[in-house]
């Protein structure tokens, strides 16, 4: 620790006197701030918090950390002119060692792919009114300085932003700040939402009050801003209906460097100096690669090539399609889909470079119509139905933006504006169709020989139901229950009729007992959920996927329910929440010969805890928020407990249940090289939820909780819970 302490010294030194020793090499760090909360018009509602929001951010900033330089546009000033004035003075004024922060706050768009911030005094969504985010990139691509951080509590997006877990951590090495303060950056941190998403209590953001929490804590020298992000995403993505992202600008120099926060008064023990530049150890400047086809390429067929173009020729390749791995150590890559392709190039001084490229695979004549035309007339209810050359494509009708449904039919009960999507693997919509649909009542002329007993019996096939058509019709009743030859009747729908018939249930993966693909009935949440709508006469398919997609997928309507979920304030704002299906107990897992003797928070300093990566365990995530436990996310709670077998973690936390049965399961571990602590870390309900977007959402989960509530009154919830734990018990 000596040693560490020596260099972080060291580095105080340097750049606490840069300014009078070499000026050159440290540079000016400027901040341009953005806010916009006073919008009119239809188009764009006034927000609350963003000039708030930001004037703290400014205050923290310059009261605490090195900014030299901070110009600030709020409402009035920050109009489409002023912004690209700003713009256009960075591109020319910053010099090479100068490093800049961009902060926005206010609305924003997604236009046909394309991002854009909405400034001052916009009246519509005309792009010319706006700031695009292409104008963004362009700006960190002209600069000639040598960090770029934008942080975004709007929309940032579109081919200019690519969210990615390719940055450099800091794993404890020495020389972790002089490496990424060497490296060009270009990098983005952005809230994951089109506009700032308000505390419960108002005061803040959720993505600002975050920020502000960790930058007026930290106490360190330096705080690089994937530390930042790395403290920020799970409480973040805990208390909102969305997640923070952070990644690189696409196609604008970005080397792997960061922007650093460096506190303006730090003070170190006095100690022996060890001089070190502020420098990477080993010179790559020499070592390059592009993509001979350039960063954008548009391929009219399938089967086309990238080639990888390398400085040196001893090198390995490595591509990446997104942030997936492909196993492809050679300089051509087939392609067969749209895409962002990455290569990195790694020589024998282990020095490496990357390239990337956008890749779009257009699709020839691909289409896709509805058959009724683009504009239809149903009585009470009809059938859209499509037509497309390419079936096996994903195909999604959506209704509000809401997705509805998968297949080429579509049963359509309300009056809108339906559309089409077909979709290519990678999510690009190839083709699209769109239709109005317009709702008729279902009406019937009475003819000689009519009563409404049989016109109950002729259109729901049940006499009693004659009493709907008597309320929708009150000249029946002025006539004492008869009917006139030649009335129109109106016959009103049955409520049984307005809800869906088939529900997709979104379950999460890896969940086990409670919800995973493979083991007895899915796990007991599955099961209880398909259970009750089984008693709603209601036909359902279940899909497995992680947490984050579930969540995404049940607001978007890929899927009609979700389970299993916890309730947080934020996500209430989302979603209906079903009645308490189930309550876990969180524990922490240890090696049976740890000392961890959890008792207090403070027994839990400095430990790393995995977690799976996409839960989020409230307590925890407090634990973390005061920097007491470090959190390491884990793919799979097997890989969790590999980690602690290995002692890369101290500690694993999960649902008592879960742990106990995955550790049953493994292969991999023994059991009996585990134990669990006795004090718990907290109890959690869970749920079953449906976005508040749905067309049906309130009917669906009162009829559900109506359904459970007389499952769980007469015993057969408890019964379905034992007879899975039973499965489990060792014998």
């Amino acid at each position: 620790m000596k040693k560490v302490s020596h260099v972080i010294f060291l580095l105080t030194l340097i750049l606490a006197s840069f300014s009078t020793i070499n000026a050159q090499d440290e540079g000016t760090t400027y901040g341009l701030f953005i806010a916009v909360d006073d919008y009119s018009g239809e188009a764009w509602t006034p927000l609350k918090n963003p000039v708030k929001d930001t004037k703290a951010i400014v205050s923290v900033l310059n009261e605490k950390y090195k900014f030299d330089k901070i110009l600030t546009l709020y409402n009035e000033a920050a109009t489409r002119k002023g912004i690209l004035d700003r713009l256009d003075e960075i591109e020319i004024e910053l010099e090479a060692n100068d490093k800049l922060l961009i902060f926005y706050s206010g609305h924003g768009i997604e236009v046909k792919g394309e991002g854009y911030w909405v400034p001052y005094a916009t009246v519509g969504k005309n792009p010319s009114e706006l700031i695009s985010n292409s104008k963004i990139k362009n700006t960190a691509t002209k600069t000639k300085c040598q960090h770029v951080l934008l942080m975004v509590d709007a929309y940032f997006g579109g081919a200019a932003f690519k969210s990615s877990d390719l940055y450099i951590r800091n794993e404890g090495a020495e020389d972790y700040y002089e490496v990424i303060q060497g490296l060009i950056s270009r990098q983005a941190l952005i809230s994951g939402s089109s506009e700032p998403v308000a505390d419960t209590n108002g005061d803040n953001s959720i993505f600002t009050k975050y920020v502000l929490k960790f930058l007026e804590r930290n106490e360190n020298q330096y705080i690089s801003t994937s530390e930042l992000f790395e403290l920020i995403k799970y409480p973040i993505a805990a208390n909102s209906p969305t997640i923070p992202e952070f990644g690189h600008i696409q196609g604008t120099g970005h080397e792997g460097g960061q922007f650093i926060f460096v506190l303006k008064n730090y003070v170190e023990p006095v100690e022996e100096v060890v001089y070190k530049k502020l420098i990477p150890k080993v010179d790559c400047s020499q070592l390059m690669v592009e993509i001979e086809e350039g960063q954008t390429v548009t391929f009219t067929e399938t089967d086309k090539r990238l080639h990888a173009l390398s400085s040196e020729p001893d090198v390995d390749y490595q591509w990446f399609e997104g942030i997936n791995p492909l196993i492809i150590n050679s300089p051509i890559l087939e392609i067969t889909k749209s895409g962002e392709y990455t290569v990195v190039i790694t020589d024998k001084y282990k020095c490496s470079k990357a390239a990337t490229v956008n890749v779009t695979v257009v699709y020839k004549d691909v289409y896709i119509n509805i058959i009724e035309g683009s504009n239809v007339e149903f009585v009470q209810q009809g059938i859209l139905t499509a037509k497309t050359n390419m079936p096996s494509a994903s195909i999604m009708w959506r209704f509000n933006n809401f997705i509805i449904g998968t297949g080429l039919t579509l049963n359509v009960q309300e009056e809108g504006i339906y559309t089409i999507n077909l979709k290519a693997s990678n999510g690009q919509t190839i083709a699209s169709a769109s239709t109005k649909v317009t709702i008729k009542q279902r009406t019937y002329t009475a003819q000689i020989g009519d009563d409404v007993e049989r016109l109950a019996r002729k259109f729901y096939n049940d006499e009693s139901k004659k009493i709907l058509i008597i309320n929708a019709n009150p000249s029946i009743l002025e006539n004492n229950g008869e009917l006139k030859i030649g009335e129109e009747i109106f016959i009103p729908r049955l409520e049984e009729e307005t809800a869906a018939s088939k529900v997709k249930i979104g379950a999460i993966i890896d969940l086990s007992p409670l919800s995973a693909p493979g083991i007895y009935q899915n796990g007991i949440l599955t099961d209880i959920s398909v259970q009750v709508f089984k008693n709603m006469n209601m036909e359902t398919s279940v899909e497995f996927m992680p947490l984050n997609k579930v969540k995404s997928g049940v607001y978007n309507g890929l899927f009609t329910v979700a389970q299993p979920l916890a309730k947080t304030p934020i996500e209430e704002l989302s979603f209906y929440f079903s009645e308490p299906l189930y309550k876990i107990l969180n524990v922490f897992f240890v090696k049976v010969d740890s000392e961890i003797n959890y008792t207090k928070d403070k027994d839990l300093k400095s430990k790393r805890v995995a977690v799976t990566k996409g839960v989020s365990i409230k307590e925890l995530d407090a634990l973390a928020a005061k920097r007491i436990v470090n959190l390491v996310p884990a793919l799979t709670l097997e890989i969790a407990f590999q980690m602690l077998e290995k002692g890369e973690v101290d500690m694993v936390a999960a649902p008592q249940e879960v742990g106990l049965i995955t550790l049953q399961n493994m292969t991999t571990v023994e059991t009996k090289n585990f134990k669990m602590l006795e004090k718990e870390v907290g109890t959690e309900d869970l749920f079953l939820v449906v976005s508040k977007n749905h067309p049906h959402a309130e009917e669906i989960i009162k009829k559900f909780n109506k359904t459970f509530l007389e499952l769980q009154n007469s015993g057969a919830i408890d019964e379905l819970i034992n007879t899975h734990l039973d499965k489990y018990q060792k014998p």
